[in-house]
């Protein structure tokens, strides 16, 4: 692969991560002063990889309203809150999973009541239960149905924005370009 190819490679899948995220943040209104924005990623929900769905408390761990009180003392305004897509949905092209959306809602809740913004980080390098995206049995169209439902959950909450998926790693960008787009255009 040529320096040209992979340089457009890593920028269309840094493009396609950062797109509903800014895309999100950029939607105010016409003469709105811009926001400097000072962060921290949360991990927990993330953990336990190798143990999907996992034990909520033994293979992973949501933060709690003190790890959001703390950062947001220090002056934070926006938190990444990463979790595994086989956590939220444990079946392509099913509900997601009601227990753990009521975790998620949880710190949602809790983070934007305080102002602050929150990234929801699909954390999986564009696999599920160990499938890339794009193989047969992951086609590009399942991570679309993914953010559709957390989108539908979250439509009433502008401080939630979307990170489509943690370093797509293991496809072709043709792939993960039309995994990204699906994803967006279920959204709009």
């Amino acid at each position: 692969m040529t320096r040209v190819k992979v340089f457009l490679a890593i920028f269309l899948a840094f493009v396609s991560i950062a797109g509903l995220a800014i895309l999100r943040l950029a939607q105010s209104p016409v003469g709105e002063k811009s926001e400097s924005l000072t962060g921290v990623n949360i991990a927990g929900a993330d953990f336990g990889a190798d143990h999907v769905p996992g034990i909520f408390g033994q293979d992973y761990i949501y933060p709690e309203p003190s790890s959001i009180d703390y950062y947001a003392a220090k002056g934070m305004n926006i938190i990444r809150l990463p979790v595994l897509w086989e956590r939220l949905q444990h079946h392509l092209g099913e509900n997601l999973d009601e227990s753990e959306m009521q975790r998620m809602d949880g710190v949602v809740t809790y983070a934007t009541s305080k102002g602050l913004k929150i990234i929801i980080d699909v954390h999986n390098y564009a696999k599920y239960f160990g499938a890339v995206i794009g193989m047969p049995e992951l086609p590009p169209t399942a991570l679309g149905d993914l953010w559709r439902q957390i989108a539908v959950r979250y439509k009433h909450n502008n401080l939630v924005v979307f990170g489509l998926m943690n370093e797509p790693t293991e496809l072709r960008t043709e792939i993960w370009l039309e995994a990204a787009n699906d994803s967006i255009a279920k959204n709009t």
